[in-house]
């Protein structure tokens, strides 16, 4: 079965979880300091893990996002433009899922 990471970064921490269909496996609740702590938590948390996709929350999708959608650069881009909407929680978690991303 496919392991699915949810992740929820907030200003201050982040909190991950791997479900496998419907049943969680694991979570854990990080402290970050430093936006760099973003891709060591990742990496710590999801050691030994494979998942097949990543699920993240944004808090503030405007009137562009309503329902979920694939992230990739276009949808990051036009993220940003809504900063301003949650400047304490969607800067860091467009950095969460840039993180994703690029590591894995």
């Amino acid at each position: 079965m496919k392991l699915s990471v949810v992740v929820n970064a907030g200003s201050a921490t982040i909190k991950l979880a791997v479900f496998e269909g419907r049943n969680k496996k694991t979570s854990q609740l990080y402290d970050i300091k430093h936006p760099s702590d973003y891709k060591r938590v990742l990496g710590k948390f999801l050691k030994g893990i494979h998942p097949s996709f990543f699920v993240h929350r944004m808090v503030h999708g405007g009137n562009l996002f309503r329902k979920p959608i694939r992230v990739n650069k276009a949808v990051l881009k036009r993220l940003q433009i809504l900063d301003s909407l949650a400047p304490l929680h969607n800067p860091v978690a467009r950095l969460a899922v840039e993180v994703c991303i690029k590591s894995f």
